[in-house]
């Protein structure tokens, strides 16, 4: 049980990293770095920081986290998850009006700054860095989620519908299908394209023994691999009442 523990604390904290990483280095360093170098600048020239939380910057950076953590929700949408997830869709239309609300309090701040709206400060200051404080929490929620989401993608989670299921194995087959075509691609393009000669060691009749030895057991081992997946999707259509007798059978009772 400790073993087990340790492992999965390990897992936990090497999965927190790598998510802190991505968000901080990632996103959030590039998006504050402006705000960083003008608050160097003011602080260099001995300008008072009593209006700092009302530069518009900090809108700015506010608007492209938001557009940030909407990129991540539509790219995990149109890759890996196209049937309808309330997760994704409630979390994009959640970010969009965040995003929305960040470019109004951006115009009232443009407007406060030319006097043209009269608003208090203090209010434009609270709601100016909440919505970054937001914006900040959001990424960091979408980043954890969409690693998490990637992590499990190829896990069959419990609860799984019918139609969930065999979607599920469907996009696993297009994504071998998309392989194996550009391997067929490269093949018909191995005659036209202008290739580099390698070193001397590449060059060796060895090396390339050895290199089509391997392209010969991935061939072999797919062969296989088809032929286990055909077996596999027999038998799962006979327990599943739906084999290809059954199939004819009730086409014929239908003519």
């Amino acid at each position: 049980m400790l073993v087990k523990n340790k492992k999965s604390a390990g897992r936990r904290f090497e999965f927190n990293f790598r998510v802190f990483s991505l968000w901080l280095f990632g996103d959030v360093a590039f998006t504050v770095l402006p705000i960083a170098v003008i608050a160097i600048m003011d602080g260099g020239l001995g300008r008072s920081f009593s209006g700092f939380f009302l530069i518009p910057e900090w809108s700015f950076a506010a608007i492209v986290l938001y557009g940030l953590s909407i990129r991540c929700l539509v790219r995990l949408k149109t890759r890996y998850q196209k049937d309808f997830s309330y997760k994704l869709d409630t979390g994009i239309q959640i970010l969009v009006f965040a995003l929305i609300a960040s470019v109004i309090c951006l115009s009232l701040i443009r407007l406060s700054e030319r006097n043209t709206v009269l608003t208090e400060e203090s209010v434009l200051t609270f709601l100016q860095m909440g919505l970054f404080i937001l914006g900040l929490t959001s990424l960091l929620i979408v980043t954890a989620f969409t690693e998490q989401f990637i992590e499990e993608r190829n896990i069959l989670p419990n609860g799984l519908s019918k139609g969930r299921y065999l979607r599920h194995l469907e996009d696993s087959l297009d994504s071998a299908i998309k392989g194996l075509n550009y391997f067929l691609y490269a093949l018909e393009k191995s005659s036209s394209v202008n290739m580099e000669s390698d070193s001397e060691v590449l060059n060796s009749r060895t090396w390339n023994e050895e290199a089509h030895e391997k392209l010969e057991i991935k061939l072999l081992k797919l062969e296989r691999s088809i032929a286990e997946a055909r077996q596999s999707y027999g038998i799962c259509q006979i327990y599943s009442g739906h084999s290809k007798k059954d199939t004819g059978n009730n086409d014929k009772q239908q003519k």
